[in-house]
Parts: structure tokens; sequence; C-alpha cells
């Protein structure tokens, strides 16, 4: 807990009051950050000391590690979705590099149903077969 002691006495950081260690100034907003972490307000702010904590102590693991081409977080669904709305239409740009690095991957269905219509194909053996690869 030294580290929490050291982030108390920093006269510039916000540390004491969104771990509610003092009164906020009425200027300073907590509720965005606090509420990310929980409903209740003591909840929230045990929440975000435990996440100060672990990051300087080297034991957190950054949502940057989950990115996607270095710019889009979220699971595959989200990034699909993401990728069609926004990306989809989009030229390539030697500025935006990691645009790139986006690939639509093609789904087991797509490829079930491209082959469910080849020539002596037997529905049952054809699904099996593509789903045993996964």
């Amino acid at each position: 807990m030294e580290v929490a002691c050291c982030l108390e006495n920093l006269a510039l950081s916000s540390y004491q009051y969104y771990a509610g260690k003092k009164k906020k100034p009425d200027w300073l907003r907590v509720d965005l950050i606090l509420g990310c972490v929980g409903n209740e307000l003591s909840s929230s702010q045990n929440k975000y000391i435990d996440f100060v904590l672990a990051r300087m102590n080297g034991n957190y693991d950054s949502p940057m590690d989950e990115t996607f081409a270095s710019m889009i977080l979220g699971d595959d669904n989200f990034i699909e979705k993401i990728t069609k709305k926004y990306l989809t239409d989009k030229n390539k740009d030697r500025n935006l590099p990691a645009l790139r690095e986006i690939k639509k991957s093609v789904s087991i269905d797509s490829i079930y149903k491209k082959v469910k219509f080849l020539p002596g194909d037997n529905d049952s053996i054809t699904r099996n077969s593509v789903l045993s690869r996964i």
C-alpha cells in the first residue's frame, strides 16, 4: 500500500478523490470513470483503487492487448459490425496502414453454403465434414 500512500500525497493527483479519500472539488466529475467499474460508489472506489494498484505494480492486463489492427477493440462480432459500417468503402490509404490488417474472414456457414450445391453432395456429410474442421 506504499504506492497508494504516495498517490494520496501527490498535490496534482485526482486519485484521492476517485478513491474517496478526500471530498472532491465541485469541478471534478468522477462519476463517468467510477461508473465504468461499478454501480455503488464505495464498490466503484474500491475497484478503482485495485485497478490503480494493479497497474502500478505491473499486474494488469491491458485491454489494448485485445485490440485488432491496433484500432478496434472488441469481440469478433463487434469488429465485423464496425468494419462493415465504417470501413468497407474505405480506399486503401498509405496513411492508414492498419486498415490493411483488417481482413474479412470466411465463416464456416458461407463455406457450407457454397459446398452444399456441388454435384453429388450429401447434406449431412458435407455439414459434418465442414464442422469437423473447426
